[in-house]
């Protein structure tokens, strides 16, 4: 266990806290019934910089919820019982295609809307609501329309074993397909038979009508307004709820593209949009609904097909005044076809050709304690460890919280007749700074070293000018014997426009554009504005050529972590699914038989990763986004390591700091010897604010009041997340550890624990 006593920096913690801290204490902290705790505490010297209840009240956050019992609003009459597991009844309606299940543990019918005249609905949008499998298509113009069993097709239904196969025709619109219903114990799972689903089977196609979408039981678990209290989880950055509401005006609603959008087929922005701030990625392909909290739900995952799916979800609405959530699984999208070679000049038209997946979705039902989001992913952690995709990190060592420093060595600077390579930190400062934060008590450091090859590109040569190979060696030594790691920064996937030839390296679009974004306009000397994506035959060369070279130190991977792109370069096509089995068989060799760190990965790598960089920490923040739930993390604490973003390239508060204790995440920050104003003018200008010796300070007292609230449950898993008042929240682990955190600028009491103003406790 780390000291009793231990001393925390007094500092100005520069342009962001402001805050003088006193000494934390782990002492016997008297409950309000007389009994003691072994607590986690600690006081402040001054008045803490909080923003009273605003954080405490903000969708950051998670709020109570109502205890008030919820009824099913369904019956079983004009349905037959078509199967039965354990755990689960399923009953269909034939006329309408309509399903209804019943969990018989708690006798909870779950449906999805009356089968006729469903209040505030249309007959389109009620038959398409209670649709086993419903579709959209466009029309050759582009058109969209949407259909559904009870009122666009025929469907004949064939009674198996576990389930049933509805085999439907969509004559209208020339599209067959067969969508088998399975039940597996608590797990109701829809398939589109292989080989089933046809389409352009009119004689006289004259409107050329083309599947864009199929979804399975689109308003299973949908409320009317706020007629019943629950809420939709999404799978927005750490999660988010959308609380059943009454009906609003919203100009946009949740639609998330699973793994992020396609690059290949989607605009990216243009010139004149780099002040919008792209929104939270969905990592994981799941969605869940829950009626009442701790009363009943269901998680839904979308087991195949993920890659072309998206997941949707809508508040109520005046036109349409259900709560409703469900997995699109996207046969096509519109994208811009353009007229001529500028960008943007042309017409937003469907996909020639149908994308190919097999769409494969199950629904976990629940009830009781696991009928919340943090029950939920505890849940989906067990299903993602019994199927391999995580493995468990064995526990946590004592005082092993880690701390992650990126490194910036060397970069492009900005001439005035030619542009040089200007130095920002040596292998040898680079040891200096870790050798600094080890007097302050930062020793288990991960160092994630940037810029450190010719030209900054994946895979090229050593910058002689950072130091020898013999020096980098000596720094991963120093680390290392003080249980810390290097890592070099690899990025294989994105250039600027020195580091690319566009005519025979990027990618292209469907649009036959090369696939670019627009960054920030307004960093002060920046060098680059536009950001390029290689060919994945590039890349690959890229990560062969880093691997031969043997630098003598792992890699932390980025961007081709996250980003999963197809390309329609001339004779070169690549699509979606073939780049994820591509990207997937490259970090499989850079994991070498182990495992790998990476920033923000999507789920299919989770396998093969040790140490998730980056993390978000909040949701987007959407307005009907009513709390931030840290689903992300609580599915992967015990399996995975997770660091924050860099907390000085962005807003540094107390609030974010608790929330890195309540979420389980190490911090980081980006550091370089030089002074901040020594990166204008080069490649690296975003960091405004990276000077070590700035924020030498605020990085060991960052790290003091972080891991003086993790070191007992570093490593382990949370069993439990819950609000137990406005502003307060409570942590469990499986260790039989509890963290509570307090948002509020008020003494909060729990468990007969006081938790101090802006602070945190920790009851073991």
């Amino acid at each position: 266990m780390r000291s009793n006593k231990r001393l925390i920096r007094a500092s100005a913690l520069g342009l962001a806290l402001a805050i003088t801290m006193s000494v934390n204490v782990k002492a016997a902290v008297s409950g309000a019934d007389g009994s003691t705790g072994n607590l986690e505490s600690s006081s402040l010297s001054g008045e803490p910089l909080l923003s009273g209840m605003l954080e405490a009240n903000s969708n950051r956050q998670v709020h109570p919820y109502s205890d008030e019992p919820v009824e099913s609003r369904f019956d079983l009459a004009g349905f037959e019982k078509a199967a039965e597991s354990d755990e689960l009844e399923l009953w269909l309606n034939r006329q309408y295609g309509a399903l209804r299940v019943v969990n018989k543990a708690s006798g909870y019918v779950w449906g999805s809307l009356p089968l006729e005249e469903a209040e505030g609905l249309n007959s389109t949008w009620n038959c398409y609501g209670n649709s086993l499998a419903a579709i959209e298509c466009f029309d050759k113009s582009g058109g969209e329309s949407r259909l559904s069993i009870g009122k666009d097709g025929k469907a004949s239904y064939k009674i198996t074993e576990n389930g049933l196969i509805c085999s439907l025709a969509f004559e209208s619109v020339g599209i067959e397909m067969d969508v088998a219903v399975e039940l597996e114990g608590r797990r109701l799972s829809f398939d589109v038979v292989e080989g089933s689903l046809r389409e352009g089977l009119l004689e006289n196609n004259d409107k050329g009508y083309m599947l864009k979408s199929v979804t399975f039981m689109p308003f299973l678990g949908a409320s009317y307004g706020a007629d019943i209290d629950g809420y939709m989880l999404i799978p927005d950055g750490t999660g988010a709820l959308i609380r059943f509401l009454e009906p609003a005006n919203y100009v946009s609603t949740y639609a998330a593209r699973i793994y992020g959008p396609d690059a290949g087929v989607e605009n990216y922005s243009y010139g004149g949009y780099a002040y919008i701030k792209e929104e939270n990625q969905a990592y994981m392909p799941i969605y869940g609904i829950v009626h009442g909290e701790g009363q009943n739900g269901f998680l839904a995952v979308v087991e195949s097909g993920a890659e072309y799916a998206s997941i949707v979800a809508t508040p109520a609405l005046t036109n349409n005044p259900y709560n409703w959530a469900a997995a699109r699984f996207e046969y096509r999208q519109k994208y811009m076809m353009n007229i001529n070679r500028k960008e943007g000049s042309g017409a937003l038209m469907p996909q020639p050709d149908m994308n190919s997946l097999e769409p494969r979705l199950s629904l976990y039902f629940t009830e009781g304690e696991s009928a919340g989001y943090d029950g939920m992913a505890v849940m989906y952690r067990k299903l993602l460890l019994d199927s391999g995709e995580l493995s468990l990190l064995g526990g946590a060592a004592s005082g092993a919280v880690p701390m992650q420093l990126e490194v910036l060595g060397a970069d492009k600077k900005k001439g005035f007749l030619f542009n040089t390579t200007s130095t920002f930190t040596t292998f040898a400062q680079a040891g200096e700074m870790a050798e600094a934060l080890a007097e302050d008590g930062v020793e288990n450091l991960l160092m994630v070293y940037r810029c450190y090859t010719k030209n900054n590109e994946a895979g090229t040569k050593l910058l002689g000018q950072l130091g020898s190979a013999q020096e980098l060696e000596e720094l991963r030594a120093q680390l290392e014997s003080r249980g810390g790691e290097l890592k070099l920064y690899l990025d294989p996937l994105t250039a600027n426009e020195d580091q690319i030839t566009q005519r025979t390296e990027a990618a292209n679009n469907l649009s036959s554009m090369v696939i670019k974004w627009t960054n920030s306009l307004d960093v002060y000397g920046a060098m680059y504005d536009t950001t390029y994506v290689y060919r994945l035959s590039r890349a690959e060369r890229a990560i062969d050529s880093a691997l031969s070279r043997d630098y003598g130190a792992d890699f932390a991977l980025d961007q081709l972590s996250f980003r999963l792109y197809s390309d329609f370069t001339s004779g070169k096509e690549v699509t979606r699914a073939e780049s994820l089995g591509r990207i997937e068989a490259l970090a499989e060799k850079l994991a070498g038989g182990g495992r790998l760190t990476m920033y923000r990965p999507n789920q299919y790598f989770w396998a093969l990763t040790d140490r998730f960089l980056g993390a978000p920490t909040v949701s987007s923040q959407l307005l009907y986004e009513s709390d931030t739930v840290p689903f992300l993390q609580i599915v992967l604490s015990g399996c995975v390591e997770l660091f924050s973003e860099p907390l000085n390239t962005s807003s540094c508060s107390r609030e974010k700091l608790l929330r890195l204790i309540e979420y389980g995440m190490a911090p980081a920050f980006t550091a370089a010897a030089c002074s901040s104003v020594e990166l204008v003018n080069t490649a690296q200008a975003a960091y405004s604010s990276a000077g070590f010796e700035d924020w030498r300070d605020m990085m060991a007292e960052t790290y003091d009041m972080v891991a003086t609230a993790l070191e007992s449950v570093w490593g382990r898993c949370i069993t439990e997340h819950s609000c137990l008042e406005t502003g307060l929240v409570r942590v469990s682990y499986d260790n039989g550890v509890r963290i509570y955190v307090n948002y509020t600028d008020k003494v909060l009491t729990a468990d007969g624990l006081s938790v101090e103003p802006g602070w945190f406790a920790v009851a073991e």
